[in-house]
């Protein structure tokens, strides 16, 4: 079974988020990204989405990702996200900024096209976004409907036998 375990994530300039860093170790359990209003929850999802899938945690793919500050689009913000990443032994670090309009793609730390970046993507097996969903958002998989439910869980379940 193939594990996608995020090991760091590196946000710039990110809506609500200046700069954050965040490192995983092995225990996932002990991480938990709580705060109050406007503290930047959903940001950090919407980042780790955006470079991911392009997209936010609503699942659109028109929303700003620049900063504001105090109700001012910060015009000359360097926007970039980050996430080193680890599958089957293999750590690889993917990176996705917006600069000036222009969004770059970074693989490893050098730039890459759109079409590397969505290779890379396919070969850590990120490249059917419902499943994306379904392992990072939490609430994802109970709020579809339950014929779609039972759907993914036969999908994403070796075949069951009934013979002993």
């Amino acid at each position: 079974m193939n594990v996608l375990k995020l090991k760091e994530l590196v946000i710039k300039d990110f809506k609500s988020i200046k700069e954050q860093t965040f490192v995983f170790d092995d225990e996932p359990e002990r991480y938990h990204i709580v705060g109050g209003n406007g503290t930047g929850k959903t940001s950090t999802y919407d980042a780790w989405c955006w470079l991911m899938t392009g997209r936010n945690s609503e699942e659109s793919t028109q929303f700003s990702v620049v900063p504001i500050v105090d109700e001012k689009v910060v015009e000359d913000a360097k926007t970039m996200v980050e996430a080193t990443v680890e599958m089957n032994e293999r750590t690889v670090k993917l990176g996705k900024s917006l600069i000036n309009g222009s969004i770059t793609y970074y693989i490893n730390g050098k730039a890459r096209t759109a079409t590397d970046f969505q290779d890379t993507l396919q070969l850590i097996e990120v490249e059917d976004i419902e499943l994306f969903k379904i392992l990072s958002k939490p609430d994802y998989f109970t709020s579809m409907h339950w014929k779609d439910q039972r759907a993914w869980l036969v999908k994403i379940t070796d075949e069951i036998s009934l013979e002993s």
